[in-house]
C-alpha cells in the first residue's frame, strides 16, 4: 500500500494507473469486487484519480474521492475512454 503513496506524495503523481493481468484468476468476480475496493482506497488516501486496466475482468476508472465513474462489461473487448482530472486541473 506504501507503493502508490510514496509515487503520489514523492513524486507528484496526477492519477495513478495499474495495468492488470488477472488471467490466473479465470475472471474472478470476487477478486474483481475485492480490487475495485482496494483501488477505492488508494484514491482516496491519495486523492487522486484511479485507473485500472485489466485483461481478464472490467477496466474502470474511480474519482479521487473513490467513486466508480466508468466500468467495462464482462467479457468485452474494446476500450474504455473517459476525462480525466489530475491534482493540477483541480487545484
Amino acid at each position: 500500500p506504501s507503493l502508490y503513496h510514496r509515487i503520489a506524495q514523492d513524486h507528484h503523481a496526477d492519477v495513478l494507473v495499474n495495468l492488470a493481468n488477472q488471467f490466473w484468476f479465470h475472471g474472478s468476480r470476487l477478486l474483481h469486487w475485492k480490487t475495485i475496493q482496494m483501488a477505492r482506497v488508494h484514491a482516496v488516501q491519495n486523492r487522486l484519480p484511479f485507473l485500472l486496466a485489466n485483461n481478464m475482468a472490467p477496466s474502470f476508472a474511480l474519482d479521487s474521492r473513490g467513486a466508480l465513474i466508468a466500468q467495462s462489461g464482462w467479457g468485452e473487448r474494446g476500450v474504455l475512454y473517459i476525462d480525466v482530472q489530475g491534482r493540477r486541473e483541480r487545484e
